[in-house]
């Protein structure tokens, strides 16, 4: 029911927005585009709201070989600590020590493991709605998709400047409710 209602949100999001053809177009050149991305590396100022409290990072991301490599900037208390992450197996570091962010409420995910999993579910395409809309004068595409981390269903929105598909922000949501969000920087992207 839940992926209905939320299908249903974007569906009147995109009889809102442009023309549905400009938003196929768009999401079309997005797919393409995404799916032919070979390196990527971001700053990423990431929101994670665990119900009671919000905890804020900013997150190094690099991504080169199906690989992913996410290095905390900030808070301070945890600046340094690195996840490299290739699909099958995590590595984690933080001086001698071994630690994790803490988990949203009821599950396993943290950023460090919802970040790399928003990226390559834009990488594989497939997204289940799409609209265009303007974003402070910017013609932007937003688009949503359904993901499991950890035993836990994610539904993903990502909003990409439309002109360069730049990625610009991602959305999280947890049973209904948004649980990260993320503002993107220095983003860079190689395609083959």
């Amino acid at each position: 029911m839940k992926k209905c209602a939320l299908a249903a949100i974007f569906t009147l999001m995109t009889l809102f927005s442009s023309c549905g053809e400009n938003t196929s177009k768009a999401v079309e050149s997005a797919e393409s585009y995404f799916s032919a991305l070979t390196e990527y590396s971001a700053t990423a100022q990431v929101s994670m709201n665990h119900g009671e409290y919000v905890t804020e990072y900013v997150i190094s991301h690099e991504y080169s070989d199906n690989t992913h490599s996410l290095t905390v900037i900030e808070p301070l208390s945890l600046s340094g600590l690195n996840m490299t992450f290739d699909g099958e197996t995590t590595e984690l570091r933080f001086k001698d020590m071994i630690f994790l962010p803490p988990s949203l409420d009821g599950t396993k995910a943290t950023p460090m493991k919802l970040l790399p999993d928003v990226l390559s579910s834009v990488i594989k395409g497939g997204y289940e709605a799409a609209y265009v809309h303007k974003i402070e004068g910017q013609n932007c595409l937003t688009f949503g998709m359904w993901s499991h981390v950890d035993g836990e269903e994610f539904m993903y929105r990502v909003t990409v400047s439309e002109e360069d598909l730049e990625l610009l922000t991602a959305e999280v949501f947890c049973n209904g409710r948004s649980v990260l969000t993320a503002e993107f920087t220095d983003v860079q992207i190689i395609t083959n």
